[in-house]
């Protein structure tokens, strides 16, 4: 299989005249190997459109690496032909990788065969170790693979020589959806403050990509949806985008300012409230069946954590708080504390799924830990209280 497809991909992986002057601009004042390839990655995954062309021998042959950089579009093996031959003209060891994507079975080395794949994208070894790179996904940025691309078996081929590797799932700690919030609340309830959503990993990719395709109304309205899964009515008085384009950047956040009227409820004598923080509901509904018969693919692990600062307004006091809170079992943890700090609440939970693969004997778990993950958040309430105020009578003496 690799002499055949290295006999194929020959030519077109010959870096030409125009590649070579090409590779030249874009990594003139790079500091670095490893910034010399970002930039080549980078170059590639946004400025090479992605069209599939799979008629006859074309649907395993791709096209010279000069053509695809004229023309400017080309499918995966044409991606990471130009991709493999511009990292050549560096003086990069680079080479074709033959995968078969999460929508196929996994590679089974015992029956080689074309078919057995349904992608390609290329590597590079650096540092001893080889970093697959995957320039369809073009706002996935370099040492993050889509979804599809983790935890398969591939045939990389190095040199006409068959070398079987694995490509890696990334740590929940890599994938990150998260969340931060500073607030101030007043006496009558109303909430005003800052909310920071924040993306890693895959997140940021799948961010990236509804920014990256949305009008600047369609933004405005995205915004004004997470500020209302927070807090029912919050009015957005304003917002920033992280740089989300520019691959460079591996988190992508949305922060936002405004307020909210009668967030929480108030009595004779009490402020009755839940932190404003996601809920994150819809993990509800992705169990929501009680059995599989077959393994629950979520394709990725990932943590989901959120961090409110609450300042209480003056003339109450915290009167009563929720208990930390922590759970485990096989296929992830959560997290629940508070922190009272002078006038300030402070709420911190963690979610991880340690697990992209959830066998069915697994999945009861799975099931528990994404509805109490709802549950526990869902039940969190703050209760402040007013504080007296003592009166002269009721001031204690004081001894001379």
């Amino acid at each position: 299989m690799a002499r055949w497809y290295q006999y194929l991909a020959r030519k077109a992986l010959k870096p030409g005249k125009k590649v070579r002057e090409a590779v030249a601009k874009i990594v003139t004042g790079a500091r670095n190997k490893r910034e010399a390839i970002r930039r080549i990655y980078n170059f590639v995954a946004q400025n090479i459109r992605y069209v599939g062309m799979e008629f006859g021998i074309n649907g395993y042959k791709p096209h010279k690496a000069g053509e695809v950089l004229e023309n400017r579009y080309g499918d995966c093996k044409d991606h990471a032909t130009l991709l493999i031959a511009m990292l050549r003209a560096t003086g990069t060891k680079a080479y074709p990788v033959l995968i078969p994507t999460q929508e196929v079975a996994n590679l089974d080395p015992q029956m080689p065969r074309p078919t057995a794949f349904n992608h390609e994208i290329a590597a590079v070894e650096v540092d001893g170790r080889l970093l697959f790179m995957d320039t369809t996904a073009e706002v996935t940025p370099l040492e993050d693979l889509p979804a599809g691309d983790q935890g398969r078996r591939v045939l990389v081929v190095k040199d006409g020589v068959a070398l079987l590797a694995r490509t890696p799932i990334s740590p929940p700690q890599k994938n990150v959806e998260g969340y931060n919030g500073r607030f101030s609340l007043s006496p009558r309830g109303d909430l005003t403050g800052t909310m920071e959503f924040y993306y890693k990993g895959l997140y940021a990719s799948m961010e990236r990509y509804l920014l990256t395709g949305s009008t600047p109304q369609a933004i405005q309205r995205h915004v004004e949806g997470l500020a209302t899964s927070i807090s029912p009515g919050f009015d957005v008085e304003g917002f920033r985008l992280s740089p989300y384009r520019d691959l460079n950047h591996n988190q992508v956040s949305i922060t936002l300012t405004g307020r909210d009227q009668l967030y929480a409820t108030p009595t004779a004598h009490l402020l009755i409230l839940h932190p404003p923080v996601p809920s994150y509901q819809r993990l509800a509904g992705l169990v929501a069946p009680k059995k599989r018969h077959y393994t629950y693919v979520v394709g990725y692990r990932m943590s989901k954590e959120s961090r409110v600062t609450l300042k209480i307004p003056n003339g109450y006091h915290t009167y009563l708080l929720p208990e930390n809170y922590s759970y485990k079992n096989g296929v992830g943890a959560l997290e629940i504390s508070w922190k009272r700090q002078d006038r300030k609440i402070e709420f911190h939970s963690l979610l991880i799924l340690n697990r992209a693969f959830i066998p069915v004997r697994l999945y009861g778990q799975l099931r528990d830990l994404f509805n109490l993950t709802v549950k526990a958040l869902k039940n969190q309430v703050i209760i402040l209280k007013k504080t007296p105020y003592l009166t002269a009578e009721a001031m204690p003496l004081t001894s001379n």
